[in-house]
């Protein structure tokens, strides 16, 4: 007689008959030998190239944040949104496509596309002029960070079992988190010296090692078929939308409240321009694109990954506010310099990765996730809220420490949000499913840096005192334009003006905390799905010893001696199965 049973006494499922114990015994079993299996050097030596392209690109962007007031002084430019814009832009725009370039090229020739074209912005930035020629490199340097970022992601999965790769999750975690330790000193001390060319040409010996390592241990299946036929699998207007719509919305929000009024044509035609696209991409894709498909319908049929992007959208905005405005805050508030203003965000920094690190493991031993989730959210909003009590008067120490509590939030969803966007979802569609995960994640960054721009030029317009404000003509980003001269100022001007810049600062926080309530409100809707230990044979490392992927890209999985346990689509109260997937024996 078939019983009804529920995965995690979460949701209903439809009826199943019961195994018997010897083979609920025996999966159990098997299982634990697969998640304690030694890793072969090859997996290692992979894992490291992994680890070093992630190293690269943190360390870039974390350094450039630092330097770009005495980048663009040095440049007598005033446009610093489009610094940091150019760069989020074109990774954003070409991250969609990342995952299914990867499918239809293989891995390691997407990767090194992604590793030269770094190199090759770096170095324009470095020999850059003007600030126009600056941006341009950024632009190059975007679509190679944002290559290495959405490769990293796919290749680890490729390699790990979801259910098991919650410490490697974690390992990354720190790396990036030491790049971004080091990150603001080596930016600072550079720019600081005269010498911020070097930010961008010390990428160049280390794209080198990181492309040398990538190409020689990076040995996974390269599928077969000619160039034409690879090409005729892209999804090329999907492509066009996606980016152009993406394009459209960033420029909108780039140009609001700074450069144009919210209200100007030139900000709304866009931003509807923008968002129509997004809502003519989704129809394209879900009902026209096919197997071609950049992010197939599938990957949003359950609320649990659909609530993994928006949770891991709206964190990119928030860590970005606080990464780009905290040291803001303390070269103009607090007079610091690019190094000092570097080593006072240590408090984010240093709290990122053990926490990474423990909700990697915690998930790993566990198999649940949406806890997690739930509990990192409420650490954001409640220190962000603290921290909106900090002001010109407050001492560095209490600015330092007051870090802590939204950061324990900030390292958990690195780890979290994953398993709770690929849980629910076949291994087969681990490319797409984190090309669009990272262009989330990438999106929500962008949205970050324009937000924070935003908030903080419209609020030092209505704070600054009149006087000061007059010497800067209209249309100036005068966030980061002033703070060189408010050294300079006399009293009480300069406590005036150190005064409005804190205030300002702090509606940025405030956003955060507004954020971090949509965050919390969409974690809610997670269901806490079986964490799947087998990985797709078309891609793990034993794939490299097999016959090469058939032209259509496809072949099985590893099969699972269970059924499916793949959450229900939205709207739905049943999960197709009742049984835990289990390993395939080597």
């Amino acid at each position: 007689m078939a019983t009804s049973t529920s995965v995690d006494s979460r949701e209903t499922v439809t009826s199943a008959a019961p195994q018997p114990v010897d083979s609920v015994v025996a999966q159990e079993r098997h299982s634990e030998s697969f998640q304690g299996e030694k890793k072969p050097l090859q997996f290692w030596l992979v894992f490291l190239a992994v680890c070093l392209t992630v190293f690269l690109s943190a360390l870039d962007v974390t350094s450039v944040g630092t330097a770009l007031p005495t980048i663009i002084a040095a440049l007598r430019g005033t446009d610093y949104i489009w610094v940091g814009t150019a760069y989020a832009l074109s990774s954003t725009a070409f991250l969609p496509a990342s995952g299914s370039l990867s499918d239809i090229f293989g891995r390691r020739p997407i990767m090194l596309g992604a590793v030269v074209m770094f190199a090759a912005g770096s170095a324009v930035c470095g020999a850059a002029n003007t600030m126009n020629m600056l941006i341009v490199g950024r632009s190059i340097q975007g679509v190679g960070g944002g290559g290495i970022l959405a490769l990293t992601e796919i290749i680890v999965a490729d390699i790990v079992s979801l259910r098991e790769r919650g410490k490697y999750i974690g390992i990354i975690g720190a790396v990036w988190a030491i790049a971004s330790v080091l990150g603001p000193l080596i930016g600072g001390a550079l720019a600081s010296s005269g010498n911020w060319r070097w930010l961008f040409y010390l990428n160049l010996p280390l794209s080198a090692i990181s492309f040398t390592l990538v190409f020689f241990f990076l040995r996974l299946k390269t599928p077969q078929g000619n160039l034409r036929s690879k090409l005729r699998r892209m999804d090329w207007t999907g492509n066009f939308i996606i980016a152009g719509s993406t394009t459209a919305i960033l420029i909108a929000l780039a140009w609001g409240g700074v450069v144009y009024s919210w209200s100007s044509w030139h900000v709304l035609v866009p931003l509807l321009v923008g968002f129509v696209g997004m809502g003519i991409f989704g129809i394209f894709e879900w009902l026209l694109a096919g197997e071609t498909a950049i992010v197939p319908i599938r990957l949003m049929n359950n609320w649990t990954s659909v609530s993994g992007y928006f949770t891991t959208m709206v964190h990119g905005a928030i860590v970005t506010l606080v990464t780009y405005y905290l040291p803001s805050y303390f070269q103009g508030v607090k007079g610091a310099n690019a190094i000092i203003s570097g080593l006072e965000l240590f408090g984010t920094a240093l709290t990122i990765a053990p926490c990474a690190i423990v909700t990697g493991i915690w998930t790993e031993k566990t198999g649940k996730y949406v806890i997690q989730n739930v509990l990192a959210w409420v650490f954001i909003i409640v220190g962000e809220g603290v921290y909106t009590t900090v002001d010109a008067r407050s001492s560095i120490v209490k600015a330092i420490a007051l870090q802590v509590v939204p950061a324990v939030g900030f390292g958990m969803l690195y780890a979290a949000t994953t398993f709770a966007t690929l849980a629910p979802l076949r291994v087969e569609d681990n490319a797409r499913a984190l090309g669009f995960f990272t262009f989330a994640r990438q999106f929500g960054q962008t949205i970050g840096v324009t937000i924070g721009t935003t908030i903080l030029q419209n609020s030092l317009k209505t704070k600054l005192p009149a006087s000061f404000l007059s010497q800067f003509s209209s249309g100036v980003e005068i966030s980061y334009s002033i703070i060189p001269s408010i050294k300079f100022l006399p009293e009480p001007l300069r406590s005036q003006v150190k005064d409005a810049y804190a205030k300002s600062t702090k509606n940025i926080w405030v956003a955060n905390i507004i954020l971090g309530g949509i965050g919390l409100l969409l974690a809610l809707l997670m269901r806490d799905v079986a964490l799947r230990v087998e990985t797709d044979e078309n891609w793990d490392l034993s794939s490299a010893q097999r016959v090469a992927v058939g032209d259509e890209g496809e072949g099985e999985k590893k099969k699972s001696g269970g059924g499916e346990d793949v959450e229900a689509g939205i709207g739905e109260k049943t999960a197709r199965s009742a049984t835990a997937p289990t390993p395939a024996t080597s």
